[in-house]
């Protein structure tokens, strides 16, 4: 499962043209450089497809190779605790690390993958951008992460998601706890915790906050909604029933397909393709 980091009160910006990228360090490049190669290759040829003016000019360039350029030479491109002098660093006599490079991370089995939304045009922080994910991770899963990376939010944190999906807050994972937590604070407004992003991320309440909808910033979402968005979560994202997950009910899961008439609900697929023009791009 996916999650974009904390918007915030600022929408993200486009990226001003090229997407580069490295790889944290070789350790991480061994474990994702195939299924971000594959979702990379996922990404470029729904953007041959796309209409140029709702995307031009994204491409990624590799600008770190681990076997070929880093062997013997600098440990990691990155890491918080060092100071901009490691991120510069002169790799070739003519080549430099650009300081809003996308920084890719492995992380271990159990940890979230997750991405920064956009481009961040304040400062020039190293690794302000960064997509982590874990070992084995599902290509689609990647493609999903890139679409964050790139601007695109989740196609269920649709304002008008009501009109296409049964949302269950009490279904997602975590929710005996934010209640919990949320009646124990004094700030906590329990009317808004399956609704407003800032109150399940003060409490913090990761899986939560991946399915509320309202005030994202400047985006809105754009065409119809897209089912066969990778941008969509099965019906079983973030379940916190075995009903769900296991046996399928639809009515245990966090989300629901409605029918035609509005009505019953069914079981939502999981996504298997990437759609770019259903959801907001920045």
């Amino acid at each position: 499962m996916a999650w974009a980091d904390q918007l915030g009160i600022f929408a993200r910006h486009a990226w001003p043209c090229i997407v580069s990228y490295c790889y944290f360090n070789a350790e991480s490049g061994d474990v994702l450089h195939g299924s971000f190669d594959e979702a990379v290759n996922m990404w470029q040829v729904i953007i041959l497809q796309a209409d140029s003016r709702k995307i031009s000019n994204k491409e990624f360039i590799s600008i770190l190779h681990w076997a070929e350029h880093l062997a013997n030479r600098m440990v990691t491109a990155y890491t918080s605790s060092t100071s901009h002098y490691l991120w510069t660093r002169l790799l070739t006599p003519s080549s430099i690390i650009p300081h809003d490079t996308l920084v890719i991370q492995f992380v271990p089995m159990g940890y979230p993958n997750k991405a920064t939304v956009g481009y961040l045009p304040w400062g020039d922080e190293p690794g302000r951008h960064n997509l982590r994910g874990a070992k084995n991770t599902e290509v689609q899963k990647i493609a999903h992460e890139i679409s964050h990376v790139l601007g695109i939010l989740h196609e269920h944190q649709r304002w008008d998601r009501e009109q296409y999906l049964k949302f269950t807050c009490e279904n997602v994972w975590g929710y005996e706890t934010a209640v919990r937590r949320c009646e124990a604070s004094e700030d906590c407004d329990m009317d808004m915790l399956c609704t407003y992003y800032g109150t399940a991320s003060d409490l913090p309440w990761t899986s939560g906050r991946s399915f509320t909808v309202g005030n994202v910033g400047d985006l809105d979402s754009q065409g119809p909604f897209d089912f066969e968005s990778v941008m969509l979560y099965s019906a079983e994202g973030w379940a916190d029933k075995d009903e769900c997950s296991i046996e399928k009910k639809a009515e245990s899961c966090p989300l629901c397909k409605r029918t035609a008439d509005g009505g019953l609900v069914e079981m939502s697929s999981s996504s298997t393709a990437a759609s770019t023009m259903a959801t907001a791009y920045l």
